[in-house]
């Protein structure tokens, strides 16, 4: 992936921090950047447990370090073409408020960016769970905080399960 430099003066907008670091990954085709400081660990996929009417994006639960973690699936959220899981997709696990493991086919690794991110608004007003756009020299990359994939009534839904489970 190659970044843009822009020196033009202007910053990212959202919540990420001017000359922010991402961990970029993919699923499928899509290039996604999430807050490297929000990866607590990143490794190889293990089972899943099904989850049914789950919150928007989740496919099911892990047990990590004995703590259980909703499973994030983009190609679910984006609809994108499904994939059965495999050993050799990742699984990012992002520590934060609303914690979650974020499934990954290909990790890119940790990039600056220093140009301008694009507003969801000015590609789609009713666009959810995207901080922005990125342009690349090869194509955009899809920025996104993982705070705003789950909503506050599905952490609550998800921290109830919680609580059920650990019963």
């Amino acid at each position: 992936m190659e970044i843009i430099q822009d020196n033009s003066g202007s910053k990212p907008s959202g919540d990420l921090v001017p000359d922010s670091d991402l961990l970029i990954f993919l699923v499928q085709d899509v290039r996604i950047g999430i807050p490297a400081v929000m990866i607590d660990h990143v490794f190889r996929m293990v089972a899943v447990t099904p989850l049914h009417e789950a919150p928007p994006g989740i496919i099911g639960i892990i047990n990590y370090h004995g703590e259980i973690f909703p499973v994030f699936s983009f190609r679910k959220y984006f609809s994108l073409q499904n994939k059965s899981l495999s050993p050799k997709d990742y699984l990012l696990i992002v520590q934060s408020e609303r914690s979650l493991a974020i499934i990954a086919d290909y990790i890119e690794g940790v990039f600056n960016l220093s140009g301008e991110i694009i507003p969801p608004e000015k590609i789609d007003p009713g666009i959810q769970g995207i901080t922005g756009f990125y342009r690349c020299k090869d194509g955009l990359l899809v920025v996104t905080h993982p705070q705003d994939l789950i909503s506050l009534t599905d952490q609550k839904k998800i921290q109830a399960m919680k609580e059920f489970l650990a019963i």
